[in-house]
């Protein structure tokens, strides 16, 4: 027996066991700050340096450069805010509206968006320093949907984000409401974001990036809301469709997200005023009724505040966030259950 080749074996093995120990000692306070350990190279810990950061300092400036983004209702609201937010953070835009502001009106009460505030938008979001292209068609009609999506593709060079934005409202309530009327609701807010989706699904495989879909939702998609059946039944059918596509093209690395909003200033929610209850409340009075469902002192919000929102979920920082809805409803989550 050879006493020193037992004791460098002991030796061996005790350096052998703290170099394993440091390392899972190590490991662990990574995956604490939220790295995964199937990303740790085999030799040990690798982090970034100062230089790195510096490196990154202009992305982290411009996220989305590079990429393309198609928002449908981007004339106007909601959908203009996220166009001008998401082409301040890099993203070229494709903004398509129906701009036409009689076409629903026997369905709604509020006119739509015309050719006019179209163009005034794409030149607002071309002020932010990068390519911005109009696109008119009808979300109701996939066809015209699969036209526009081509031709955003063609001129822009890709599609990498896609945000189903537009929609409408009608208060009648249930009980009144024509049969016109509730298709017309389905036909926009449901159908309309899928043919919004279903186009660019192709051109979302192949992002560099990774695909981003975000489909807008409504606090009326997470609750019942009186007065309010059919605009809540397809905000929920958003919600539904958004879960399972993420689902079914996560695995071509694409996110799927919904946000919903509470009541934002914009010509819907002042114009409809949403329900027969509001029809004849002043502004002020609207505000406050909103208000005291809110846990946070504020009435309707900005579609800004939309807007951050998704940019955000366009954002590497939600690489890993699908199958979600972000609530912005200023705290009016604290009274729903999931």
């Amino acid at each position: 027996m050879n006493n020193n080749d037992d004791n460098h074996g002991d030796e061996s093995c005790n350096s052998e066991k703290a170099s394993r120990r440091d390392f899972i000692k190590k490991a662990g306070m990574v995956a604490a700050s939220g790295v995964a350990l199937a990303s740790l190279p085999a030799s040990g810990i690798s982090l970034a340096s100062p230089s790195d950061e510096n490196a990154n300092s202009s992305s982290k400036d411009k996220p989305l450069k590079g990429r393309t983004a198609l928002i449908s209702g981007a004339a106007r609201g909601i959908g203009l805010a996220m166009a001008v937010k998401l082409a301040q953070d890099g993203a070229n835009i494709a903004m398509l509206d129906i701009a036409s502001p009689n076409a629903l009106s026997d369905i709604i009460s509020y006119p739509l968006s015309s050719k006019q505030d179209l163009e005034q938008a794409v030149a607002l979001v071309k002020q932010q320093g990068v390519n911005a292209i109009f696109l008119i068609a009808d979300v109701r009609d996939r066809a015209q949907m699969l036209g526009a999506t081509n031709k955003a593709a063609q001129i822009l060079g890709s599609i990498d984000i896609v945000i189903a934005n537009a929609g409408i409202s009608n208060g009648a309530g249930f009980e009144n409401e024509s049969d016109k009327i509730f298709k017309g609701i389905m036909e926009v807010n449901v159908a309309g974001v899928a043919n919004t989706i279903h186009p660019a699904i192709p051109y979302l495989e192949k992002s560099k990036f990774g695909g981003k879909v975000i489909a807008i939702s409504s606090v009326a998609g997470r609750r019942g809301v009186s007065q309010l059946a059919s605009y809540s039944a397809s905000k929920w059918a958003v919600i539904g469709l958004v879960k399972s596509l993420a689902l079914d093209l996560g695995n071509s690395n694409i996110t799927v997200n919904a946000i919903a909003p509470t009541a934002v200033k914009t010509i819907m929610w002042h114009g409809e005023k949403s329900s027969d209850a509001m029809k004849n409340l002043s502004n002020a009075a609207m505000e406050l009724f909103v208000k005291s469902y809110h846990s946070l002192p504020t009435g309707s919000i900005h579609p800004e505040e939309i807007a951050n929102a998704a940019a955000f979920l366009a954002s590497d920082n939600a690489r890993y966030i699908s199958g979600t809805t972000l609530d912005v409803n200023a705290g009016w989550s604290g009274q729903m259950t999931g």
